[in-house]
């Protein structure tokens, strides 16, 4: 079977809350309690884990306090639980870890597979006041306040490990990476500096990694036409910059489902994020990963993604010997058939779920295509390419194991 084969190439989750103001204003865009603003009295409600199902945080003071907001649709939170729950169980006279999750607990029993690995840690279900006083637009968002109520960090999860917390309550300085919501400081705005007199029509920036936002992705609309004409990305790898480029420039997607990612081994250490390591992760962005961002005018919307290729192979190629390309081979496929459509399961009328791990993936009441397609994406370290070879379109309940 001949597939499109991609020559070099080439996980926070996002969520979008609402925001009220009780701090800084920066462009009408409020940025809630900052570092410094202390937690106001409140009774929170519908509490799993704790007696009565309510908190007052008044009876918080005196620990130290890790507010871990989540998603049901986070991977890397539900991925963590265990994490925070034998950090609770290291300090429990000295620390209290409350999840924080916008789902209620009906919404939560809806997805059986992880209500059930929801840990002994209290847990605030259905929250909108937490959410209002910390807006975030990407999970894990760890808030950290101290023993009087006040807020000390505003941080991602990968801070929130035994040897900060050790040396936070030993009275020792931590030094972690802050979060601050995307949106509230483009790249573009950096032009200003420059003092030009009208905005410019078109430019490209590249820059290094920026310690102080969220690795994420969005698009810029021009106002007057509604095409897309701009795209930033912040603190992604190499090997990322470049899934963004095919996944957008071309027919489909995403374009790299159904095609192989293949990085040559002498620059694969360079390209990608070298994995999670908690107490070098503000390392090991500064040093794996870029931020970028192209605006054009908006006649040339559909050739945004092309410029972006051409930009990135330009830099890459001259500062780090790497370019990206696509080539069409012949090689082995993994070809998903049906043996007995009688055994085909029957649509249950559920929401879909997708649940992701380091030993299987799985997809229950999912289109064929698409639950086909979703997990081809997460099998990209995989030799062989997935193709859906079935012809069905009805639901499907599915669990692949990656050995």
């Amino acid at each position: 079977m001949t597939k499109k084969l991609v020559s070099f190439l080439i996980g926070m989750c996002v969520t979008f809350s609402g925001v009220r103001a009780q701090g800084i204003d920066i462009d009408g865009g409020h940025l809630g309690l900052q570092v410094g603003d202390s937690l106001p009295s409140m009774v929170l409600e519908y509490v799993l884990n704790v007696r009565g199902g309510k908190i007052d945080t008044r009876e918080l003071r005196g620990k130290y306090l890790i507010l871990d907001f989540w998603d049901i649709h986070c991977g890397s939170c539900i991925d963590a639980f265990p994490r925070m729950e034998h950090l609770q169980r290291l300090f429990p006279d000295q620390l209290r870890i409350v999840l924080v999750g916008p789902q209620t607990e009906a919404e939560l029993k809806k997805h059986p597979v992880v209500f059930g690995k929801l840990p002994s840690l209290a847990a605030v279900t259905g929250d909108t006041i937490l959410h209002r006083l910390f807006p975030h637009q990407v999970v894990p968002h760890h808030v950290w306040i101290d023993r009087t109520g006040r807020v000390i960090a505003i941080t991602d999860g990968l801070n929130s490990d035994s040897s900060h917390v050790a040396r936070l309550l030993k009275g020792e300085k931590v030094v972690v990476s802050s979060k601050r919501p995307i949106g509230f400081r483009r790249y573009d705005r950096l032009i200003s500096l420059f003092r030009l007199p009208i905005r410019p029509r078109y430019y490209s920036l590249l820059f290094g990694a920026m310690p102080d936002h969220q690795t994420f992705g969005f698009p810029g609309v021009d106002s007057a036409t509604g095409r897309v004409n701009t795209y930033t990305f912040y603190n992604y790898s190499i090997l990322e910059l470049y899934k963004a480029w095919l996944d957008h420039d071309r027919p489909g997607s995403p374009f790299y489902r159904k095609n192989r990612i293949i990085v040559d081994s002498a620059i694969r250490d360079m390209v990608s994020y070298p994995g999670y390591n908690d107490a070098m992760a503000d390392q090991l962005e500064a040093k794996y990963t870029f931020s970028y961002e192209i605006s054009v005018e908006p006649k040339a919307a559909d050739s945004l993604f092309a410029f972006i290729g051409a930009d990135l192979n330009r830099f890459f190629a001259v500062n780090y010997g790497i370019h990206g390309g696509i080539e069409t081979k012949r090689m082995r496929s993994l070809v998903i058939s049906i043996a007995d459509r009688s055994k085909l399961n029957k649509d249950t009328g559920r929401e879909r779920q997708f649940f992701g791990h380091d030993t299987a993936y799985a997809v229950a009441d999912y289109p064929c295509d698409v639950a086909l397609s979703t997990i081809a994406v997460r099998l990209q370290d995989l030799p062989m390419p997935v193709v859906d070879n079935t012809g069905y379109h009805g639901k499907i309940t599915l669990t692949v194991r990656r050995d």
